[in-house]
């Protein structure tokens, strides 16, 4: 434990200039379109999710394999991300986030009312006689409302929940996720623990094919393991997954660090630790190409740490040229609009002026006129 709190102080400094709006905003698509694209997907894999251990559920071993585990943590991710972009706009309807409406409704009502007394007139006050007691009512909810939520924040507070640095829902999805992530390092941000659920499915394609999923060391034609079967699951949790995930992180705002490499290799970890025990208990490996019993089996074990490390790399680039992109986009957005408005301006400057050249002449020669006539 103080190994991990040790490597947690060290690694948080990296996530606290995060905002929370990353999260559920994109570079690339509003909102919504983000919310659609999200739920459309997690739909559809929570509906495979579902049906593949009822349509087959591999002899008892559906959640042995990494891909069927990885494949659950997608759609858990996806389903994530959904509850936390609806949760955050219900909080904002409800003025329920920081930057509350009801205190900023507070503050306004008591400006206005602090001007409305200093600067009113006898009329004005007969005539805001009814509306006064309209804003008192709604002054005296807002306080209400504004000290519910401060005395709500205190409790949750005495609960280590502090809602002004951490997001709504941190404690339940803490306490998810220490189920699903097994044995990984405890993190108290949800924003690390989606960070860390995208990275390691973005890897599931590269890491079931270093391992030859389709095909076993022996080569017995007999074994139905060594037969290679392409069903419709295994192009959902081999090709579609990556489609899936490449939309996510090209349309997302989560970026990548190389300090999340840890969180990968340790799930890895885990993995193969659970992939051991499973043999000792069962005398059955899980994967044939990860057994002890051919010493050449051994580059399997590097061609998966391999595989983490330069899919990891390639993916940490990838969102830094999507971020480089989305800023060049936006500045060139930026100076295309500013010319606009300058060709505007431009236009009716010199629209305006041959009008005010005309209007000069002709009061000159008005002047000219009536000194000819005297």
């Amino acid at each position: 434990m103080i190994v991990l709190r040790w490597a947690w102080d060290f690694i948080r400094p990296h996530f606290r200039h995060h905002k929370r709006r990353d999260l559920y905003e994109s570079h690339f698509l509003p909102t919504w379109a983000l919310f659609v694209l999200r739920t459309l997907i997690f739909a559809y894999m929570l509906a495979i999710t579902i049906y593949r251990p009822i349509d087959d559920s591999d002899d008892g071993e559906y959640l042995t394999y990494f891909t069927n585990i990885n494949w659950i943590l997608l759609t858990v991710y996806f389903g994530l991300t959904v509850l936390y972009t609806i949760v955050v706009h219900v909080m904002k309807w409800l003025g329920l986030t920081k930057e509350s409406e009801g205190g900023a409704n507070l503050s306004a009502t008591a400006n206005d009312s602090d001007t409305d007394s200093s600067g009113t007139s006898e009329t004005d006050e007969e005539q805001g006689t009814a509306t006064e007691e309209a804003t008192d009512n709604e002054q005296t909810a807002a306080a209400g409302n504004h000290t519910r939520w401060t005395r709500f924040k205190k409790c949750l507070r005495r609960h280590r929940l502090d809602l002004d640095k951490r997001i709504t829902l941190d404690m339940v999805l803490w306490m998810f996720f220490t189920l699903v992530t097994v044995n990984a390092v405890y993190l108290d941000i949800m924003y690390d623990h989606l960070q860390f659920l995208l990275v390691d499915c973005l890897l599931t394609a590269a890491i079931s094919f270093w391992v030859a999923i389709y095909g076993t060391s022996d080569g017995d034609s007999n074994n139905e393991s060594s037969e290679t079967t392409i069903t419709f699951y295994t192009i959902n949790a081999h090709a579609i997954n990556a489609a899936f995930v490449l939309l996510e992180i090209i349309f997302n705002k989560l970026r990548i660090y190389p300090f999340q490499i840890v969180y990968v290799l340790l799930f890895a970890l885990a993995y193969m630790i659970f992939m051991w025990s499973w043999y000792g208990a069962t005398d059955d490996w899980i994967y044939d190409q990860l057994s002890w019993d051919d010493s050449h089996h051994t580059l399997y074990y590097f061609g998966v740490l391999g595989a983490l490390v330069g899919v990891f790399a390639v993916l940490f680039l990838l969102t830094r040229l999507r971020d480089v992109l989305a800023r060049v986009g936006k500045r060139k957005l930026s100076k295309r609009r500013a010319r606009k408005q300058a060709a505007k301006q431009n236009g009716a400057g010199s629209t305006s002026s041959p009008a005010d050249g005309e209007a000069r002449p002709a009061a000159g020669s008005d002047d000219a006129r009536a000194s000819s006539s005297r």
